[in-house]
Order: C-alpha cells, then sequence, then structure tokens
C-alpha cells in the first residue's frame, strides 16, 4: 500500500486502511498503540517483531500467521516474534 513511504503520516496510513478495509502489517510500535491505546479504527493490524538477526524469518512467520489464523485477524491485533503468536482484539469503534 505505502511500502517505502518513509514520509507519510501514521494517521494517514490509518485512514487509508480503513478506507480500503486492508489490515495494516508492519514493524513500527507506533501503529499498535495508535490502534490499541488510542482506539484509532484500523481493520486489523500485524506488529512484526523481530531483532536484526531473525529478520530472515519474517516473511515464513507471517505466511504461517496467514495459514493458521487469517480467518481470525480482522479486529484483531496480531504481533508476530520468531517463536510467537499474539492475538487480542482491537478496541470497538463507538
Amino acid at each position: 500500500m505505502l511500502e517505502g513511504d518513509c514520509g507519510a503520516d501514521d494517521e494517514a496510513i490509518l485512514a487509508l486502511s480503513q478506507t480500503e478495509s486492508r489490515i495494516l502489517i508492519t514493524e513500527d510500535k507506533d501503529f499498535g498503540e495508535l490502534a490499541i491505546r488510542y482506539g484509532k479504527p484500523v481493520p486489523g493490524l500485524i506488529l512484526l517483531r523481530f531483532t536484526p538477526d531473525h529478520r530472515h524469518h519474517k516473511a515464513r512467520a507471517l505466511l504461517a500467521l496467514l495459514a493458521d489464523h487469517g480467518d481470525r485477524l480482522a479486529g484483531r491485533c496480531a504481533v508476530v516474534e520468531v517463536s510467537s503468536v499474539r492475538l487480542r482484539p482491537l478496541p470497538t469503534i463507538q
């Protein structure tokens, strides 16, 4: 969607994700804070948390997440690490 657009505003990215009903995949923890702590709307969020020496596991972990939990990602935040996946519901918009 906006891959490589380092100057894009986080709020604009969240709004575009919401408008296009797309799950946001990111390594930026700020999106988790905006969505969970501040309740900013987003259809779903996948937060990839890999240290530089484990970055080669990212693609495999993301594919495994989609295979195992793809039907449950809407409305949730998934935190994906080398050996774990945590799913939590996103706040509902009132």
